[in-house]
Formats: C-alpha cells, sequence, structure tokens
C-alpha cells in the first residue's frame, strides 16, 4: 500500500516549512511530533497508513493561513491561496522565515507566561509579607503599651 495522496500533501508541507523536520512542524501546529510521524509509516497492526485526521488539518490550516485548504484535503487548486504578485510582491511565504518567526513568537509567548505567573507569585507573596508586617506592627504597638502600664503600675 502507498502512502495515502494527503499524506504525501502533509509531508510536503512539512519539507518546504521546516526542511523536513516533523518535531518543528509539530510543535508549530501544535500537535504530538508522534501523531504526524505516524501518518508517514504504515500500521503494523493493519498495515495500513492512517488517515490525517481533522485536528491536523484544522491546525495546518489555521498555522499556514496562506495554505489552500482544498488543495491541502483534496490536491485540487493551488498550494498557496494567494500565489500571484501584486506590485511585484510576492505574496507567497518564504517558508524558512515564517517558520524561524513562529518559532520565536512562541517561544516569547511561553517566556512572557512564565514570567506572568512569577509575577502573580511574587504579587501574592508581597500581599502575604506586608499582611505579616501589619500584625508585627499592631503587636509590637500592644507590647508596647502593655509594657508601658506595667512599668507605671509596678513604679
Amino acid at each position: 500500500m502507498e502512502i495515502p495522496e494527503i499524506n504525501k500533501r502533509v509531508l510536503q508541507l512539512i519539507e518546504i516549512y521546516t526542511n523536513r523536520s516533523v518535531k518543528k512542524f509539530a510543535e508549530t501546529i501544535g500537535i504530538p511530533q508522534q501523531t504526524l510521524n505516524r501518518l508517514f509509516n504504515k500500521d503494523t497492526r493493519t498495515g495500513k497508513y492512517p488517515v490525517v485526521t481533522t485536528e491536523i488539518l484544522v491546525s495546518i490550516s489555521k498555522m499556514y493561513v496562506d495554505i489552500n485548504a482544498n488543495w491541502l484535503m483534496t490536491g485540487r487548486g493551488d498550494m498557496y491561496l494567494n500565489s500571484k504578485t501584486e506590485q511585484g510582491i510576492s505574496l507567497s511565504p518564504e517558508p524558512a522565515l515564517d517558520d524561524r518567526l513562529l518559532i520565536m513568537i512562541k517561544e516569547k509567548d511561553a517566556k512572557i507566561e512564565e514570567q506572568a505567573k512569577q509575577i502573580g507569585r511574587l504579587e501574592a507573596e508581597n500581599e502575604m509579607l506586608k499582611a505579616e508586617n501589619n500584625t508585627l506592627k499592631k503587636d509590637a504597638r500592644s507590647t508596647d503599651a502593655g509594657g508601658a502600664t506595667s512599668v507605671a503600675a509596678v513604679g
């Protein structure tokens, strides 16, 4: 059994956008690498290639908005939605640059998310320390007041 045409088209995108790196492509579209790897190998139990899932197709279409979904699913039409040029500017992407930018954006998003969590933890810790400090000040005032009363009563 030959690899299904739709699986070949996914493989073609992997070759174009990530220079044949299934790992990078999987990261870019948010699908586990193992899920994509299975598409290109026969299932040992059935002897057939797994079918590309709707989840994979949607993830590709969301991440690579320039890809013609009709081409991706059926093989009909152009690969790119805007393969023409307008005013001398090519609307087709430069895969290597797109891929690098998407990876950088995802890395920055993850770093921002981690920093936001850390800020939240630090703000909570700050509030706890303020409350503890206020409690200590109240205790110190009441001890001073009580101590002054005791000393005056003794003297």
